[in-house]
């Protein structure tokens, strides 16, 4: 029976099909997390072991991972301290390590559409501004993201019309601050 041009080239056509919907030629996965506070209690008077009264902020974070077809693993993060007001120059720093990270998220990874909390105890000195910095990467082997998010802990700053002759400004240096994870 002889092979009629329509029939023969509807089997060329199946390799060329076939590669088309291969993985090669698919989008690529790609995770973004969004970061927000999903629930903030205090501040609370506290006191600090070696200073003066203090305030103590509860901050619940939810992570979502937004995208397609990708997990990522969580990796290190960063707590940064700013002067109020001052957001762009941070005066002190904490990092922490991708298995505590990992630790209060209660997983190694997330995925598209999951949805995961952690809940931090911010011990501090006075009002102050902090910015929370969790690094992951998109598996496998794909780009290292952040995702951030900021909040003041404490009250609300006084403005100070004047000043007072002889008065001079405080300076910003490093507080001691405490913060428990879980």
């Amino acid at each position: 029976m002889p092979i009629s041009f329509r029939h023969a080239y509807s089997i060329a056509l199946v390799p060329l099909v076939l590669a088309a919907c291969s993985d090669a030629l698919a989008p690529a996965p790609v995770l973004d997390v969004a970061l927000r506070i999903s629930d903030r209690q205090g501040p609370f008077p506290t006191t600090n072991p070696g200073s003066a009264q203090g305030m103590l902020c509860d901050v619940t974070f939810e992570a979502q991972g937004l995208g397609r077809q990708a997990r990522a693993t969580w990796l290190d993060a960063s707590v940064l301290f700013y002067a109020v007001g001052n957001a762009g120059v941070a005066y002190d720093s904490v990092l922490v390590s991708a298995n505590d990270v990992r630790a209060t998220f209660s997983a190694d990874t997330i995925g598209v559409g999951q949805v995961e909390h952690t809940r931090w105890l911010f011990s501090v000195p006075e009002t102050i501004d902090i910015a929370m910095n969790f690094r992951y990467q998109v598996l496998p082997g794909g780009d290292v993201k952040t995702a951030i998010a900021l909040f003041r802990c404490g009250g609300d700053v006084p403005v100070v019309a004047t000043r007072r002759p002889g008065i001079t400004p405080l300076s910003v240096s490093p507080l001691r601050v405490r913060i428990n994870a879980f």
